[in-house]
């Protein structure tokens, strides 16, 4: 997963990372049982989709906390 279009989201030269460049955006998920838990392959940092209506969504504030990429596998809780 990976931002598309995000240099305009912060000043030149600042990466475009964490709550203060996400906010509360999320991506949404197709189906419930995308909801839990899932591990970013390059940082190690867990992340939890939560239910939502049909399906589930991923914060990006946490999905792009260290680096504006992530590679989400999931883990079993």
């Amino acid at each position: 997963m990976t931002g598309r279009f995000f240099t305009r989201l912060t000043r030149k030269n600042q990466p475009p990372t964490g709550s203060g460049v996400w906010g509360d955006s999320a991506v949404g998920l197709n189906y419930v049982s995308a909801a839990g838990l899932y591990r970013d392959i390059f940082t190690g940092q867990r992340i939890r989709a939560e239910r939502s209506g049909a399906g589930a969504e991923l914060p990006l504030a946490q999905v792009f906390t260290h680096l504006p990429m992530a590679l989400l596998e999931p883990v079993n809780e």
